[in-house]
């Protein structure tokens, strides 16, 4: 096991079994621990300017390969989604329900825009209903028909 990053999530207020789960978590069992180490550091440190710790750690729990992004990757996530509409704080508020966002890629995103605009939503519609529900954007558009 990656102990020192293990240690670190601890510190950070992770379950015993969540710290394990996130040092042997597929994604990132490839890193060597000062790698995942300094992973863990740079994101954690870069989501408290919007996150409450609480918030970083149950989005973390169900996307652990966050901590396999870069800041600057959760940065243009953030200005992509502000470009297609949505305020900072919106963005903010529909990742803590959907951590996933931000592993989707913004073309997927305007795709399923686009898919809905033409199902007779407009994109103002799109973007409301999504601030309510961002699982919409992970859905198939043969689901959301």
């Amino acid at each position: 096991m990656k102990e020192e990053s293990y240690q670190l999530l601890l510190s950070l207020g992770y379950t015993n079994k969540k710290a394990q789960e996130i040092v042997n978590s597929s994604l990132l069992h490839s890193h060597k621990d000062e790698t995942l180490f300094k992973n863990i550091l740079n994101i954690y440190n870069y989501l408290k300017k919007y996150y409450t710790k609480n918030e970083i750690i149950k989005m973390t729990k169900i996307l652990p390969s966050l901590y396999n992004f870069s800041t600057e990757a959760i940065k243009q996530k953030i200005e992509d989604m502000m470009h297609l509409g949505y305020t900072k704080k919106e963005v903010i508020e529909m990742t803590k329900k959907q951590p996933s966002l931000y592993s989707q890629g913004i073309e997927n995103i305007k795709q399923k825009i686009e898919d809905m605009m033409h199902l007779g939503y407009t994109k103002e519609d799109v973007i409301k209903m999504a601030k309510n529900s961002p699982a919409l954007y992970s859905y198939s558009i043969k689901s959301i028909k």
